[in-house]
């Protein structure tokens, strides 16, 4: 006899549901995970307390110059600057607060980003402080139309150029507001030019507005700068967590069988995930050299772009080791098809003459087909090619008989069906009919062959 027969196979529903359930453990010590994962947060807690501690010596800084403010403006800088204070304390609070240990790795549910509560306290607390400065500049009265003076003028354009140095000075203020104060800057100009030409009511006005322009544009700048370092500390912790906790799960374990007869194999996750693992922990790399090389120059939106790569990248893991022990089932459901096939064929009077060279996997590969030869005493033989479908639990396998002697393609047709049969009977399926050609393949024939070069495209 010969020929090939091809068809389409899926085993069944609840032997597959069995099989998808089956669970997989990390092989790695989880304390000593547990350890690196503990260390990167007390860094990442370290680190911002130091940068926010930064902020409010800034702000101190600026209080205590506050004496050196001439004009009226005085009590409402101090005002001010004590609303911030206030509001950098309760930061602090919150952030100890949000403080907890971390919890054991599950690759089934993504870390969320650790400051997520604080950002909308932060938020909830800067919108009170733009509250609290409307209310203190509706207390604020200018002077008498009696006591304007050049004197007067000149303190409160000095006092609002001093505010203007300060942030010059003291904040990034083209980073996160371009353009802001150079638009201020010019109408202090124009309060110069004033001041020359005598109009001192018009200096004093101008200063005034030009000040409560200051004062939003510190808040705003204030409120961002602290939003970019809780972005920012959050997403580097969450990458580098990421990254350990990808790099644990290189090697896992599946149990396999019954739980009364399980066998435990170790599953090398970037190998039967076809390089998903090492892919995965690449972009977390990318993604940390992305905030470490660029922190000088990202605002916060694009940090929160970055912590939303970051977080999808998290939701993958599990499903990368969910894809790399789904493979290594699909490769072992491989082997034990071809073990039904070779039971069914033995039936017909063939036998598999040499286990160690005559059954093995396309290209010495796992993840690939999966192929055994039998033959009869007559000499035929009989080559099954098990190829894995994208879905987990479908192949296709193809019957391949060869014979030196007689060319019966009805036999060939009979025993396909006898074996398909026998593999419906075990609960693999068949889908469809299957699809009979006259000539088997002579480059299926050479099981050496196919196993140090795999099976040639032209299949």
């Amino acid at each position: 006899m010969s020929g090939e027969s091809i068809k389409l196979v899926k085993v069944e529903e609840v032997a597959l549901r069995v099989l998808s359930k089956r669970k997989n453990s990390v092989q790695t010590t989880s304390t000593e995970v547990a350890k690196q994962v503990n260390a990167i947060e007390e860094e990442t807690k370290q680190n911002f307390q130091q940068q926010l501690a930064k902020l409010a010596k800034r702000t101190q800084e600026r209080q205590q110059k506050c004496n050196q403010l001439k004009s009226s403006l005085a009590t409402l800088e101090s005002q001010s600057l004590q609303n911030l204070q206030q509001q950098q304390q309760k930061l602090q609070t919150v952030l100890k607060e949000a403080a907890s240990p971390q919890p054991e790795f599950n690759t089934n549910s993504p870390t969320q980003p650790k400051y997520q509560r604080v950002l909308q306290v932060q938020s909830q607390q800067f919108s009170q402080l733009h509250q609290q400065q409307q209310s203190i500049i509706s207390q604020y009265n200018p002077q008498p139309e009696k006591q304007v003076s050049a004197k007067i003028a000149q303190d409160l354009l000095s006092d609002v150029e001093s505010i203007v140095s300060d942030i010059e000075q003291n904040y990034q203020y083209e980073r996160f507001t371009p353009s802001r104060l150079v638009s201020l800057k010019r109408q202090i100009d124009m309060a110069q030019a004033n001041l020359k030409a005598g109009l001192m009511e018009a200096v004093i006005a101008n200063t005034q507005q030009t000040y409560l322009a200051l004062v939003d544009l510190r808040l705003e700048l204030e409120q961002k700068e602290q939003e970019f370092l809780l972005l920012y500390n959050a997403g580097l912790q969450a990458v580098r967590e990421s990254i350990v906790q990808a790099e644990a799960h290189r090697e896992c374990q599946v149990a396999v069988g019954e739980p009364n007869e399980q066998e435990i194999f170790n599953l090398d996750v970037d190998y039967w995930s076809n390089g998903r693992l090492s892919e995965h922990i690449e972009e977390l790399n990318k993604l940390e050299t992305q905030l470490t090389k660029q922190v000088q120059t990202l605002i916060p939106s694009e940090i929160q772009k970055i912590n939303d790569a970051i977080l999808q990248r998290q939701s993958q893991l599990a499903d990368i080791i969910e894809q790399a022990r789904l493979a290594m089932l699909g490769s072992q459901m491989r082997a034990e098809i071809a073990d039904l096939v070779v039971s069914s064929l033995s039936e017909l009077g063939y036998t598999l003459v040499n286990p160690e060279t005559d059954s093995l996997y396309e290209a010495d590969d796992q993840r690939k087909a999966y192929v055994v030869k039998v033959k009869n005493l007559a000499g035929d033989e009989v080559v099954t090619i098990i190829k894995p479908e994208k879905e987990f639990g479908s192949n296709s396998i193809s019957l391949n008989a060869f014979s030196e002697i007689l060319v019966d393609e009805t036999a060939a047709q009979q025993n396909a069906k006898a074996v398909f049969e026998s593999l419906e009977a075990a609960g693999i399926q068949g889908i469809g009919a299957f699809q009979c050609k006259s000539k088997a393949k002579p480059e299926y024939r050479n099981l050496n062959e196919i196993k140090q070069r795999g099976i040639p495209q032209s299949s």
